[in-house]
């Protein structure tokens, strides 16, 4: 299942486009990196980099916008393991303009992790959190700089994974 995500979200991509930007709200694709985060339970686990597609549906107010989104992190191995570790993110996002097209973003949602190892592990899902800043080019193409904290549990023990990412953005 978790390999359909990125097709479905394609195709999520070409129907909702057209339909969004008539209703006045924004749909943004994003393509980002982890950069190299850390699994933690009762040990630190470094992981490798990972690659994630989003897709967000945002409308603005003044001098805020406001919206959904779901993002999709490709499996990354965690090191001197055999475990490869891949997630599912559902968000409310914030982004306050400042002056110029500098801008503060925050997140906050839901996380599923899951882990592949010998046999699959089961992860329970639990909240994220992200914030961080951005710039707007051309109306169209941002880049943020993200801090993230994604959380679950296995076996009654917590599951962190925290990692700093970088996003491009291109907004329909």
């Amino acid at each position: 299942m978790r390999r359909l995500v990125p097709a479905l979200l394609a195709t999520v991509i070409l129907v909702v486009a057209n339909p969004a930007s008539a209703l006045g709200l924004d749909l943004n694709v994003v393509v980002g990196a982890d950069l190299g985060g850390e699994f933690s339970t009762d040990v630190s686990i470094d992981s490798a980099t990972g690659y994630t597609l989003g897709l967000e549906l945002m409308f603005e107010v003044p001098v805020v916008e406001l919206g959904v989104g779901a993002e999709y992190g490709f499996e990354r191995s965690a090191q001197d393991t055999d475990a490869d570790v891949s997630y599912v993110n559902v968000y409310a996002v914030g982004r306050l303009n400042f002056i110029g097209p500098l801008y503060a973003v925050a997140r906050f949602g839901y996380s599923d992790l899951s882990a592949d190892a010998i046999g699959d592990l089961s992860v329970d899902g639990g909240t994220s959190w992200s914030a961080g800043l951005g710039l707007k080019f051309f109306d169209r193409l941002r880049v943020e700089a993200l801090f993230n904290r994604l959380s679950g549990s296995v076996d009654d023990q917590d599951l962190d994974y925290e990692t700093w990412s970088l996003r491009v953005m291109w907004t329909f």
